[in-house]
């Protein structure tokens, strides 16, 4: 019962409260933009910042546990996290540098800009890291609760 007391805490505080910034953008976006989409939300790479902040937290879950418990699984759950905020960070910063090109082609060289990148690509991209990064941080949070032993009864 403990485990899913903390996957919901984890659901609710982290997970949701995170994204509300997401659903706040794609609610303006609705009420004053044209362009619908959801790539029109996506397209800044904020939910790489997000899931970036949900795996380093998952993390320290992890290390803040008991370590003997669950050892390998921990190392490798670590690991991957560690090489999925890696990933997050390049996406983020490879959009947030061609957003600027992008902007900076429109403003200062006066031409129509350049499609910097693809933004099919970039949804997809999302898409696999609200995935992975849900699954990932999902099984760091459930590894890393304590087991309770079970208590005997003083007249069984």
């Amino acid at each position: 019962m403990q485990i899913v007391t903390k996957l919901a805490a984890w659901l609710v505080f982290s997970l949701l409260i995170g994204l509300l910034p997401l659903f706040w953008f794609a609610f303006s976006y609705e009420l004053t933009w044209e362009d619908k989409s959801l790539v029109s939300v996506l397209e800044h790479g904020e939910i790489f910042l997000l899931y970036t902040a949900l795996g380093g937290a998952t993390i320290g879950e992890i290390i803040l546990s008991d370590m003997n418990k669950f050892r390998l699984a921990k190392i490798l759950l670590m690991g991957s996290l560690l090489i999925f905020c890696m990933s997050c960070v390049s996406f983020y910063s490879q959009i947030t540098a061609a957003l600027a090109k992008e902007q900076y082609q429109a403003t200062t060289l006066n031409k129509k800009p350049e499609q910097a990148f693809n933004r099919e690509f970039l949804l997809s991209t999302s898409q696999q890291t609200v995935i992975y990064g849900s699954l990932l941080c999902l099984l760091g949070v459930g590894i890393s609760v304590p087991t309770q032993p079970k208590q005997r009864r003083m007249f069984e």
